[in-house]
């Protein structure tokens, strides 16, 4: 099984709903400078992710705060990130579209990578079954669950 990375983007905090936690071998914070508090919702059940279920976590920090410039220097880091992970499967949980034309270029070069906006559909799938069961629960799926990255050989 490949390893699953999620990535949050802090500006568009949510409950992770920790029934799906276990699905990603490590979660990815972005946070931009001038972002000295984190919501206690995220931090506690990330950390609680991490006692359960063993989950590593790491904050990507981008010190820039402008928009344009924080998205360059986000894009830069999730490239550096897919070099270094090439047979990973990318997560990315946000409802910022910006990135989703690179998120195509990265698929259409092979990447596995999705953005979704909520984690709660995955609650729905049973661990292990996800590449049959997301064609099962609805036909665009695909983009808000970012399960079925690969096509079953």
């Amino acid at each position: 099984m490949a390893n699953r990375i999620l990535i949050i983007n802090n500006d568009n905090s949510q409950e992770l709903p920790l029934s799906v936690m276990d699905r990603f071998q490590q979660v990815m914070l972005v946070v931009g400078k001038g972002q000295n508090n984190l919501p206690i919702e995220i931090v506690s059940q990330l950390l609680l992710a991490q006692a359960q279920h063993k989950v590593q976590i790491e904050l990507m920090a981008i010190t820039n705060t402008s928009k344009p410039v924080f998205d360059l220097h986000f894009a830069m880091q999730l490239g550096r990130l897919l070099e270094r992970n090439p047979d990973s499967q990318f997560t990315i949980l946000s409802s910022d579209t910006t990135f989703d034309s690179l998120i195509v270029t990265c698929k259409e070069q092979g990447m596995k990578i999705n953005r979704v906006e909520a984690l709660q559909r995955l609650s729905a799938v049973q661990p292990g079954q996800e590449e049959t069961a997301a064609a099962a629960v609805v036909a665009d799926t695909e983009e808000e669950i970012g399960l079925a990255l690969e096509t079953p050989a």
